[in-house]
């Protein structure tokens, strides 16, 4: 199982990888939506499941910011991954 490229201390699943990754956690406060994403933690499946019930409860302006930190934490973790470079927010 290939380790996560960010902290290297966990297995790479997308739940670990969006949510729960230290390097990335604290992102989740800034778009204010931590608490939210942890009420759902508990009910969703999946990480895909997990993303639909948050966006149902979010106004447009916060979709939007969380599309936008989503493709962020995944361009960063690639960024890492393939290139041995990690950009900062």
């Amino acid at each position: 199982m290939l380790s996560c490229p960010l902290c290297e201390r966990e297995v790479e699943i997308p739940l670990h990888s969006f949510l729960s990754c230290t390097i990335n956690r604290g992102c989740w406060e800034i778009v204010q939506v931590k608490e939210a994403i942890e009420d759902l933690t508990l009910q969703a499946d999946s990480s895909k499941q997990l993303v639909f019930l948050l966006f149902n409860q979010l106004s447009n302006e916060k979709r939007k910011r969380v599309a936008m930190l989503l493709w962020s934490l995944w361009r960063r973790r690639n960024e890492k991954l393939w290139e041995n470079a990690c950009s900062c927010f």
